[in-house]
């Protein structure tokens, strides 16, 4: 059924300002981010003619201050689109004026011009969140590892050495490593727990240069690998993938844009530089096209998109990877 009824919902850590557009008239109210918020919110819906079957709700990313709200809009049956707070952005002119209401008017206008591209938010598998949780703490953890580090190797390097403090941070670096070897344990754990989280998991670790930490992450990225399998948006997300910069006469060089996921970017690098040492194939492009005078960061990046495709490849089939594997596609084998 055609949805009639557009809902703009801006979300803050307190409140939320919500808009209903509906025949060209726009109504506003403003709601408490909390339980009791959530039940005026939807009895507001249905007072103005925001039904779940006449309507679709749209906001914007927002972490967790969106989090509650949307769980409890999915239990009431209502179709949830979370968009990127960008995307929405680029959709309307620039404009001086920013509030809550103008911003929940404007998304209640965008979910009415681009309701055909929108796409439905359905709470993520619980065992994955749980794991993009732990792989968040695991980095603020390195962090601090890395950090206490630093300071250590300053400490170790001055004239009068401070005893009692290289102490406090040996104490606290190893209590820190500790911590790093408990999540990872958590972490195998729960991605085994799932029949179908641990089948996916096992034919990515398969990968010659995957282990468990890129495995994990590109899990809770893809969902599980129900939102995408294709190599090619999952290279663009990450900042990987070499696009286009043409106008007229004037042609550049194609560039990967350089920004993306910046734990996953950091993993796919690592695991490009490990294929890079000790697979052989790769290892002679390598060195044949540094010959060339080709980048180094460069050749990594396409070992990396090569990575990916091969990633996306092993979860279509459903199969472990298979060294030295050949195609019997005639095509593929010329």
């Amino acid at each position: 059924m055609k949805k009639t009824v557009f809902v703009g919902i801006d979300i803050g850590s307190e409140v939320f300002v919500s808009s209903i557009l509906q025949s060209k008239t726009i109504i506003t109210e403003e709601f408490s981010n909390s339980e009791i918020g959530f039940e005026s919110f939807v009895c507001w819906l249905k007072k103005n003619g925001a039904s779940s079957s006449k309507s679709i709700l749209v906001m914007e990313t927002t972490g967790v201050y969106c989090e509650k709200l949307s769980h409890y809009l999915y239990s009431k049956k209502y179709d949830l689109c979370i968009e990127n707070a960008l995307k929405v952005k680029r959709a309307f002119d620039l404009s001086p004026k920013k509030n809550d209401a103008i911003d929940s008017k404007r998304i209640a206008e965008y979910a009415m011009r681009f309701y055909d591209q929108l796409r439905l938010w359905y709470p993520p598998n619980h065992i994955l969140e749980e794991i993009g949780s732990l792989l968040s703490l695991r980095e603020q953890i390195v962090g601090q590892r890395t950090a206490n580090k630093n300071v250590l190797n300053t400490l170790k390097k001055k004239v009068n050495e401070n005893i009692f403090a290289k102490e406090i941070l040996e104490l606290t670096i190893s209590d820190l490593k500790e911590k790093l070897k408990a999540i990872d344990k958590k972490l195998k754990t729960l991605v085994l727990s799932d029949k179908e989280i641990a089948s996916k998991y096992l034919a990515l670790i398969s990968i010659p240069g995957v282990a468990l930490l890129l495995a994990a992450e590109l899990l809770v990225l893809t969902d599980g690998f129900k939102k995408t399998i294709n190599h090619k948006e999952i290279a663009s997300y990450l900042g990987i993938c070499p696009h286009e910069n043409s106008s007229g006469k004037m042609k550049k060089r194609s560039r990967s844009c350089g920004y993306g996921h910046p734990r996953i970017r950091k993993l796919i690098y690592l695991a490009s530089c490990s294929i890079r040492e000790h697979n052989q194939s790769f290892s002679d492009y390598f060195e044949r096209k540094v010959k060339q005078g080709k980048s180094p960061r460069m050749l990594i990046n396409n070992i990396a998109n090569k990575l990916i495709k091969v990633i996306c490849g092993i979860i279509k089939s459903g199969k472990s990877f298979i060294p030295d594997f050949r195609s019997l596609h005639p095509v593929l084998q010329s």
